[in-house]
């Protein structure tokens, strides 16, 4: 008993020293929401008031709307996306006729709770009003870039091309980014950071640095990665989600498992994305924390099990159910996100459920006609050498190309699951 304890003591200092280095000391200063969320929940709580001493003018409660998205994006605590759809539908039914900014900003709303054929719904809707059609098309291009439809998509596009504005050149580095060119992506979107800080307009600037860092980090520039989610917290203190890519950075690139949950930590303090905990417990499986790691797997499922989550989690719940061999579950999730959008995130998913169970030959199948040649995705790309083990090795040596050169993206934990399961190690490094 003495041991254990003096163990666990040992284990505590670590993390501590761990998480009080300089350099770590320094990420963690950097995250400083008090006054950001202040500043939201003020501007929360004066259209709450307006929308309550006036409840008939839709204009409030369209701005309470927004206050909440804000907030939204600051904390991801889910009710404040609920709330913000409850008043945009009550704005949405009051309206004697229908506006295409009502529908675009619900729309908006269901995108980010993966509603995404109700979202195309309300869209090709505001396109059939005809107001401000460019900010329609802006959408529908997102749109059918969830729901898969590359057609739609260039075809939008092609339209979007009139006016090469900022909007534009980052819809286009998406399309490229979708085709598998990242370089050209990145250019593209320099060209977007041009603009954004020639506007001078902060939410422009801080988008347009994440992203860059994120494609910077695919392409195993982490240096120029790291700089970006500097420079997107340099001006917004209370930006989440460069912490986390930070926190990503300092487990897959440093090594470093310590640091990144002390980041972790961090900003889980105001942030309830369960993305975080998601990292958490991929970084305490990578250091051998298997019971830790499992009891976060399933705080995430349980909570977003909950109605108000909806299929915002889809994709994580089947996992997690073939993991726990609950292919009965896994497969009707599966199937849910294949009518949802058919694309090869989720006929993936399909063929995790059948390889799961033994079933190569559908595996295959599956990703022979859904897959092969449909997506560069790294983290789709991988099954690919656990059901081909032995077959078509012209495809598996793309493969294998593919995630050689994306180490830093799909992880350290599951780089050596691959390299353990598909027995091909002496050919990943």
């Amino acid at each position: 008993m003495k041991f254990i304890t003096i163990k666990i003591f040992c284990l505590l200092f670590a993390l501590q020293s761990y998480a009080t280095r300089p350099e770590t000391r320094a990420i963690l200063d950097l995250y400083q929401p008090t006054e950001k969320l202040a500043s939201l929940k003020s501007e929360y709580d004066f259209w709450n008031k307006k929308s309550i001493a006036h409840p008939t003018q839709h204009a409030f409660k369209i701005q309470l709307a927004n206050a909440n998205t804000a907030l939204f994006a600051a904390t991801a605590e889910l009710k404040y996306l609920k709330q913000a759809e409850y008043l945009l539908e009550a704005v949405r039914s009051a309206e004697s006729n229908q506006k295409a900014s009502t529908l675009r900003a619900l729309a908006h709303n269901f995108i980010s709770q993966h509603r995404f054929c109700e979202a195309m719904n309300l869209v090709l809707r505001a396109q059939e009003i005809g107001s401000e059609k460019r900010a329609t098309d802006l959408m529908l291009f997102d749109l059918y870039e969830e729901l898969g439809d590359d057609a739609a998509q260039k075809n939008t596009l092609a339209k979007l091309a009139e006016q090469q504005d900022f909007n534009y050149y980052i819809r286009l580095a998406k399309w490229q980014d979708g085709q598998g060119n990242l370089d050209q992506t990145i250019e593209l979107m320099k060209v977007a950071e041009k603009i954004a800080e020639t506007s001078k307009q902060a939410a422009l600037k801080i988008w347009v640095y994440t992203n860059l860092a994120d494609y910077y980090g695919h392409a195993g520039e982490i240096a120029t990665s790291k700089n970006y989610y500097l420079k997107a917290l340099a001006l917004n203190p209370a930006d989440w989600y460069s912490m986390k890519g930070l926190a990503w950075m300092a487990y897959a690139n440093d090594r470093d498992p310590q640091a990144a949950l002390a980041i972790l930590d961090k900003i889980a303090t105001k942030s309830a994305d369960p993305g975080i905990t998601l990292l958490k417990a991929e970084i305490l499986a990578y250091t051998g924390q298997t019971k830790a790691a499992h009891n976060k797997y399933n705080e995430v499922a349980k909570l977003v099990r909950q109605a108000d989550y909806g299929k915002m989690y889809n994709s994580f719940l089947c996992e997690h159910y073939i993991a726990a061999n609950k292919f009965d579950a896994a497969m009707d999730l599966a199937k849910q996100e294949i009518a949802l959008r058919a694309i090869p995130h989720s006929y993936d998913l399909l063929a995790q459920v059948y390889f799961a169970q033994g079933k190569v030959k559908e595996a295959r199948a599956i990703s022979k006609q859904h897959i092969w040649d449909q997506t560069f995705e790294p983290n789709i790309l991988k099954q690919q050498l656990l059901y081909f083990q032995g077959t078509e090795e012209n495809i598996l040596a793309t493969v294998r190309a593919e995630l050689a050169a994306a180490q830093y993206e799909i992880g350290p934990l599951a780089y050596q699951k691959i390299k353990k399961e598909s027995r091909l190690t002496s050919s990943l490094h």
